[in-house]
């Protein structure tokens, strides 16, 4: 399966057919589901991640009344299309889904492992850079709905520095006031957990290179993948060194957006004052 994970749409069909695994063989497919699933398309802008399918790919499933942490398998002819048949263990009741499957899941709720270091990349496509560290997609509904939407448990957070001079950027941290980083869950109710995040911050690895905050004509954006969440004044803080200094920016009360299906919601924070000095004056701005 490919490094990042794409969402996903499914739904029950009927009943009384064989399916063909990609080990050749027929399976009856008697006291099993079939699901029909389609992945989404995912892009910011002009750069689009088209989904499909690949040989051996298989999603989790959780049935409330028949049915735990089932694994759906893609069916013989799915590769390379963005909808296809998966099949699997009868489920009822209430639905829990999860992609990739994992045997070792647990139905109280879908863990999704949240980076404490997250990696800069210079003109960094941030579609590409959310799915590098969004680890699982999930989805929730009545069995007797027959259909789920895949969500990513995370949103995405853009940092820039409009300083009218340059500055070079040596570190830079995001802190909050609770816990940003670690263990997100996904319950049975639809909605992300953020009580089982262990780390108060999140760190950009610059490479042990000096970042500019401006090349040419264009300001270098600083990417963040965190919790979604509405953040109140002071929840939030940067902590940037450059070459001349040390700045401690406090952020305005913010929304970080979960994505969801096409809709790919960016948050954007903008720095327009780089008089700050080393002592931690907070001076941060949102666009």
């Amino acid at each position: 399966m490919k490094k990042y994970i794409i969402p996903i749409a499914v739904c029950c069909l009927c009943a009384c057919v064989n399916l063909t695994p990609d080990t050749g063989e027929d399976i009856d497919r008697s006291g099993h589901t079939l699901f029909s699933v389609d992945i989404e398309n995912l892009s910011i802008g002009e750069a689009p991640v088209p989904g499909s399918w690949n040989a051996g790919d298989r999603i989790g499933i959780f049935g409330s009344d028949s049915g735990n942490n089932v694994p759906y398998y893609l069916k013989k002819g799915g590769e390379g299309l963005q909808a296809a048949a998966f099949y699997g263990g009868l489920v009822k009741g209430n639905v829990l889904a999860y992609a990739p499957y994992e045997e070792s899941a647990s139905s109280a709720a879908v863990l999704c492992s949240l980076e404490r270091v997250q990696e800069y990349q210079e003109n960094a496509d941030k579609t590409g850079f959310f799915l590098r560290y969004n680890s699982r997609t999930f989805a929730v509904a009545s069995s007797e709905e027959g259909i789920l939407h895949f969500k990513y448990p995370m949103g995405l957070l853009c940092v820039r520095f409009e300083f009218v001079d340059p500055v070079d950027i040596l570190a830079i941290t995001l802190k909050g006031k609770v816990g940003i980083s670690g263990t997100l869950e996904a319950g049975w109710d639809g909605e992300v957990k953020p009580s089982a995040l262990s780390h108060k911050e999140i760190s950009l690895d610059l490479g042990g290179n000096a970042v500019s905050s401006k090349t040419g004509d264009r300001f270098n954006e600083f990417l963040f993948v965190l919790p979604p969440a509405v953040y109140a004044a002071g929840d939030l803080s940067l902590s940037v060194v450059t070459t001349d200094d040390e700045m401690l920016l406090g952020i305005h009360e913010i929304e970080i957006k979960r994505v969801e299906k096409e809709s790919f919601p960016v948050t954007n924070i903008v720095v327009r004052s780089s008089d700050i000095p080393a002592y931690g004056k907070e001076d941060g701005y949102l666009e």
